[in-house]
């Protein structure tokens, strides 16, 4: 009898946490997605600044946040994005807004000058409509990786202007797909040089190398145009998904829940 009625109560669990997630994610394209985040930016012994910007699938700053920040360095610098909320417009609720886009400018301020403008991102290819669309950054991590795994990711830098030195009028831009790249994230270390060769290099896999601006268009995916010559890593920029304490509320809840089940279970046992 008593394990017929923990049977009971264990099948009655897992529904009702496949019920609660299914609700939780029933806007998400592929299902739910930590929305907080770390970032690092390890610069090695030269002096450094680096801005980032969080914004959302609109490309726009997320007006909860504190950002951009700014911050000059040497050595390496982290920067934490909370769980971000805003009240939403419609009804008033407090709704999360997922990172959809990270733009992260690294200039070596001493001695040279020179810019890596990097843009992590995650596409997607909705099968409903056939366009390209942008997801969480952090949620596609912790999908592919699991929460808490940091993944390295270079800050580039190339003698874009052909001057036969790294200066201010070097600024090299890039993208960084997570949707391929964790296919089989590159090891690699602070100095190496790499080749590339319209736009890609073998070494990178979902990284694609620009001398302007690059862009986003949902029927085409990235544009850019393509960099080709030799470049050098002067910048890691690590980055990891962190646990969203509301979703460690909801499970706290639920466990509590449980727990109480199954005292009223073991009760009515003993009675």
């Amino acid at each position: 009898m008593q394990r017929a009625q923990d049977s009971k109560w264990f099948g009655f669990a897992v529904v009702l946490l496949t019920f609660l997630v299914s609700a939780k994610n029933a806007d998400a394209i592929i299902f739910d997605r930590p929305i907080a985040g770390r970032i690092t930016e390890i610069c090695g012994g030269r002096f450094c600044r680096v801005s980032i910007l969080p914004t959302d699938k609109n490309k726009q700053r997320i007006p909860a946040v504190n950002f951009p920040i700014t911050r000059d360095f040497r050595g390496s610098t982290t920067v934490t994005i909370t769980p971000i909320v805003q009240v939403g417009q419609e009804n008033g609720e407090v709704v999360s807004v997922p990172v959809i886009d990270i733009d992260q400018d690294l200039t070596i301020t001493s001695p040279s000058g020179e810019v890596s403008i990097l843009s992590i991102e995650s596409m997607l290819l909705d099968p409903d409509t056939g366009s390209y669309v942008l997801n969480n950054i952090f949620g596609t991590i912790a999908r592919r990786m699991g929460i808490g795994t940091t993944i390295s990711i270079p800050d580039v830098f190339a003698d874009t202007n052909e001057d036969g030195i790294l200066g201010s009028n070097d600024i090299l831009y890039s993208v960084v797909d997570l949707e391929k790249y964790l296919n089989m994230p590159p090891s690699f270390s602070m100095g190496d040089k790499l080749d590339i060769f319209g736009g890609v290099s073998p070494q990178f896999p979902g990284m694609m190398f620009s001398v302007s601006p690059i862009t986003f268009n949902s029927a085409t995916g990235f544009s850019i145009t393509p960099y080709t010559g030799d470049s050098i890593i002067l910048g890691i920029h690590e980055i990891a998904p962190i646990p969203e304490p509301g979703s460690l509320a909801l499970l706290v809840g639920v466990l509590a829940v449980f727990a109480g089940l199954w005292r009223r279970s073991c009760r009515s046992a003993l009675m």
